[in-house]
């Protein structure tokens, strides 16, 4: 009921970067299951198993097009590696697994929220 130096009226709506930056660690905290700090190839897995079958409107055990809406074409081609026409969860990890080694600078096994965030070219904020 009382105004505060810090209140609405004087915070500043949060860039599109920022945006992005809070949503991708929203994302992290649900993925790390065990809460560590840090995400595993078994948590990653777990995770991109349910946003597959999310996606997965059919229940076909693939994803088209049709099924992701959005989506970069050429992308689809470079993770469609048999080139029918449709995602499988094997096709969809071994780039996942792929930009996981990437992303994982230390070689702990692991990646943090930090790494997660500059692997997607994201400014990691204070």
């Amino acid at each position: 009921q009382h105004a505060s130096a810090g209140g609405p009226a004087s915070a500043a709506a949060p860039t599109p970067g920022q945006a992005v930056v809070t949503e991708r660690q929203e994302a992290f905290v649900l993925a790390d299951i065990d809460g560590d700090g840090c995400i595993s190839l078994p948590e990653l897995a777990r995770e991109m198993a349910w946003r597959f079958a999310a996606l997965d409107a059919s229940h076909d055990d693939v994803l088209t097009p049709d099924e992701l809406g959005e989506h970069d074409p050429a992308k689809f081609a470079r993770l469609d590696k048999d080139g029918d026409g449709k995602l499988t969860f094997v096709e969809v990890m071994q780039a996942k697994e792929a930009d996981f080694a990437k992303a994982d600078k230390a070689r702990t096994g692991c990646v943090t929220v930090v790494e997660v965030l500059e692997f997607d070219g994201l400014e990691v904020g204070n």
